[in-house]
């Protein structure tokens, strides 16, 4: 059998990471595995913080499955030069890196 969840499981872990996840960086490819908050949030981060209160929204896969999906941003201001390589949600007041 292939990697298989039951839709539970992957809710929940949506679920964690929108009670958890404040805020968004594009941080460029350098990122170690697995990334550091530090890295994330100020030494690979081309961004600062995006707020993402209220930003999510889960619902079915567009194939199968379940997907957590985070609303746009505009006006999000580049403020270091590089190559954008990820994009991370980090829970600030755990100091984690939670994608």
């Amino acid at each position: 059998m292939g990697k298989w969840a039951h839709e539970d499981v992957l809710d929940a872990m949506g679920d964690y990471i929108s009670a958890n996840g404040d805020y968004q960086y594009l941080c460029t490819d350098d990122l170690s595995d697995p990334p550091t908050y530090t890295e994330v949030t100020s030494t690979f981060a081309l961004t600062g913080a995006v707020d993402l209160s209220g930003d999510f929204t889960q619902e079915d896969g567009d194939t199968s499955g379940r997907q957590l999906t985070v609303a746009a941003h505009e006006d999000v201001s580049i403020t270091v030069t590089g190559e954008a390589g990820h994009i991370c949600i980090v829970d600030s007041g755990n100091s984690k890196v939670l994608t």
